[in-house]
């Protein structure tokens, strides 16, 4: 079996396939240090971006900047309105279909139990790649986020 981020003993991967397998790869360690709160890493960034956003967004507001889509973010979302972390807000008239979520104390409560549980995690990550790499990864999410809003 061969390693699905090298194609040869001299030609690397893809960088993008790399980059993929890499985020899958943390996709399933937060899933593991998530599990013991009852969350899934999409509704820890749901949580996330809908904290970040300091008002009240719709869901499919908050699915852009969580880069995955609106049904993913609306199955996320129907979970924790269920677990009580979030609470739909009473659709304004005049806005179509538009329905602002709210995080509730529970949800801001468990999210910090969800930053805790992953902040190892974070840290390993950080040490692993160093300041430099960590710094680089940063800047470049930053400008895929730029280009993307101009999309």
């Amino acid at each position: 079996m061969t390693d699905q981020t090298t194609t040869t003993a001299t030609t690397p991967a893809p960088l993008t396939t790399t980059v993929r397998n890499l985020q899958l790869d943390i996709s399933y360690l937060m899933a593991d240090a998530l599990r013991p709160l009852g969350m899934t890493p999409a509704q820890y960034q749901l949580l996330s971006v809908l904290v970040e956003a300091g008002e009240p967004i719709t869901v499919t507001e908050a699915a852009r900047d969580c880069h995955v889509t609106a049904q993913t973010a609306h199955t996320a979302a129907e979970a924790l309105v269920r677990s009580g972390m979030l609470r739909k807000e009473p659709q304004k008239k005049g806005k179509g279909r538009r329905r602002p979520v709210t995080v509730t104390t529970r949800g801001r409560t468990v999210l910090a139990d969800a930053r805790r549980a992953t902040a190892p995690l974070d840290a390993q990550l950080a040490k692993a790649l160093g300041q430099a790499s960590t710094s680089l990864i940063r800047t470049a999410a930053l400008m895929a986020d730029k280009r993307s809003d101009r999309s």
